[in-house]
């Protein structure tokens, strides 16, 4: 069986975590976006917009989440996504520099083998085992 066949029955709760993680991530950077973009956090219905077309992306994975449980998750992280654009902008992160974030394939490559040293470190100190 195939690892792309998906499960009809799945709900947000259901995704790996891994998914759950892009799929904060990209809520951060449609929150970040309209921040950078707006100077302040959506409000109330600019909000429903945001958590809309993430839902589209969280359905593709688990066709039975409802809206609801989404939103909830979403309205959680809320406050801690201002703190950290607030961080980022004292950074010095700006619009172009987060449509211009695409690595090139020696940073792709360097952070691959950052992670394999890092697996491998664990691996010897037996981590999580």
């Amino acid at each position: 069986m195939s690892s792309k066949v998906q499960r009809k029955d799945r709900k947000y709760k259901d995704l790996s975590m891994k998914q759950k993680t892009r799929i904060a991530e990209k809520s951060y950077r449609a929150y970040l976006t309209f921040y950078l973009e707006y100077g302040r956090m959506p409000d109330e219905e600019e909000l429903s917009s945001i958590h809309n077309k993430l839902f589209q992306s969280v359905l593709s994975l688990a066709p039975n989440a409802s809206f609801e449980d989404f939103d909830k998750v979403c309205q959680k992280r809320r406050l801690r996504y201002e703190e950290r654009i607030l961080i980022d902008i004292s950074k010095g992160i700006t619009l172009e520099s987060l449509h211009k974030s695409k690595k090139t394939p020696e940073e792709k490559a360097a952070i691959l083998k950052e992670k394999n040293e890092a697996r491998r470190k664990c691996q010897t100190a037996h981590c999580g085992r």
